[in-house]
């Protein structure tokens, strides 16, 4: 058995099975491609950790699922999942550490440009623990607070006990040890929203630890009619701050909300209790967890005393990151106090695009974290499109974010963080010149997003792990193509930090 494979697990969306692995197509697939009448749209390496990836795709018609995969062209094998569908995840994992991949989507012989990517390394030791996270479900009564995420910007508060549902169930299929709210568990702080999500989450607490910390929302009262923090309270059953002693780590979370108001705050009280906690909890690795973005004042409501909580957390090293929700995005800072290394990591919301859910493996070294697409993206779809209706796409790649906001290794013994990077090859064309290049057809595939106008679609011609493998497929393609291509430097989450 090749090396890439071994221990390799392939899970469809639809909990569909594995087909056998077929002939690699090498270099050779362009035959596929000329033979294409469709096209592939969104194509996004969604997840790379230290052993899986996922990539999504949507078509234009119901097709198999499937995925070629690699540590060369000439040696891809073809997993494929059975049930037809126009919303596609492929999702493995067993890949092998710090290791170069290559791959191409397919859906019934239109095959998308070959891409490469590498595995994170992963940290020193054993895997201790498997944490859950996730944030801003938003389970909504009525209409909601109608707030300019639910108007504008594709938040689904129709889909979101669906959602929510379906990222609880990815997470226990992946193996969680316990699950992490980080928030926003309600719209409106409505009792009818509070006890929706008891009975949502109720099967899950049954089975592993679970807990939450509340968000701006849970605390609404004059805002949206709601009843704030008292059901919270009666939902959850936790004052804050508080410790989840989950073994091989502790889990510090804490109230950042505060009746009515959007920005983050953290008491004077919960720090000097947050300070003898981690004196008192010396030498395990710890996690912190709020709503509000903690890591510098940001344009959308996040901590406004982040300094304070900084300053407490520089003192105690054993606290290896510090996690939160609120801003409905991929996001990876990391700290701007002591040695710069500390990762402060933000989370989608499950009820806006990209949808998804985190998940943190834990080494007797260090961590993996890796974001992840909800196995929903018929539904991850639709609110990208409802963000399209009134913008252009730069808003859909803030909240995605770049590669090195999705996925991140930390070694806790040498204080050092390794994130991703990723390289596209593109083209911004005109939406007639796609159709004429969809006809032709010219043997090199892409796959189509939208771009900064209406009329406009951006070709990508392959995304890679360097900026040299990226330039040499563009000097390939620049003889056969009649228009220019750009290598484009994937940083989403650098946009402009503001909604």
């Amino acid at each position: 058995m090749e090396p890439w494979l071994l221990g390799a697990r392939v899970w469809a969306a639809d909990g569909g099975n594995v087909l056998s692995p077929e002939a690699p197509p090498g270099e050779g697939s362009a035959g596929a491609e000329e033979k294409a009448a469709g096209a592939l749209w969104n194509e996004e390496l969604v997840t790379v950790g230290a052993d899986r990836m996922a990539v999504s795709w949507v078509t234009d018609a119901p097709g198999e699922t499937a995925l070629w995969l690699g540590e060369r062209p000439e040696e891809m094998r073809r997993y494929a999942w059975g049930d037809r569908t126009r919303h596609h995840l492929a999702e493995i994992e067993g890949l092998a550490p710090d290791t170069r991949y290559v791959y191409r989507v397919e859906t019934d012989g239109t095959v998308g440009p070959l891409n490469s990517f590498r595995t994170l390394p992963k940290p020193p030791g054993t895997r201790r623990l498997r944490l859950g996270w996730i944030a801003d479900s938003h389970l909504a009564a009525g209409s909601g607070a109608g707030d300019l995420n639910q108007r504008y910007l594709g938040k689904l508060t129709d889909a979101a006990p669906t959602l929510l549902e379906r990222a609880l169930d990815d997470l226990m299929r992946k193996g969680v040890d316990a699950i992490i709210h980080a928030g926003d568990l309600t719209d409106t702080a409505h009792p009818d929203e509070y006890r929706a999500f008891q009975t949502i989450v109720a099967p899950y607490a049954a089975r592993v630890p679970f807990a939450a910390v509340p968000g701006n929302h849970d605390k609404y009262r004059r805002k949206t009619g709601g009843i704030g923090e008292a059901g919270f309270r009666e939902a959850i059953g936790d004052t804050f701050p508080r410790l989840l002693d989950l073994g091989a780590a502790t889990v510090i979370l804490l109230d950042s909300a505060r009746p009515d108001d959007d920005w983050g705050w953290i008491p004077t009280a919960s720090l000097a209790w947050l300070n003898r906690t981690l004196n008192e909890t010396a030498g395990r690795p710890t996690f912190i967890v709020l709503h509000h973005p903690a890591n510098g004042m940001d344009l959308w409501f996040g901590t406004t005393n982040f300094f304070a909580l900084q300053a407490v957390i520089a003192k105690h090293p054993h606290v290896v990151g510090v996690l939160s929700g609120h801003m409905h995005r991929n996001f990876i800072s990391l700290a701007r106090h002591g040695d710069g290394t500390l990762p402060y990591i933000e989370l989608p919301a499950t009820v806006q695009f990209p949808n998804g859910y985190g998940l943190i493996d834990l080494y007797d070294g260090g961590y993996v974290y890796t974001s992840h697409k909800i196995s929903a993206i018929d539904l991850s779809e639709r609110s990208r499109e409802a963000v399209l209706k009134g913008l252009n796409d730069a808003y859909v790649l803030y909240t995605l974010g770049g590669p090195g906001d999705r996925n991140l290794s930390y070694d806790a013994g040498r204080r050092t963080a390794v994130r991703q990077s990723g390289f596209a090859v593109v083209a911004v064309v005109e939406l007639t010149r796609l159709f004429t290049l969809l006809k032709e057809r010219s043997g090199a595939a892409f796959s189509v997003a939208a771009a900064e106008a209406a009329n406009l679609r951006r070709l990508v011609f392959g995304r890679f792990a360097t900026r040299e493998e990226a330039e040499r497929r563009r000097a390939e393609l620049a003889a056969v193509l009649p228009f220019s291509l750009a290598v484009k430097e994937e940083t989403g989450g650098s946009l402009p930090r503001s909604h």
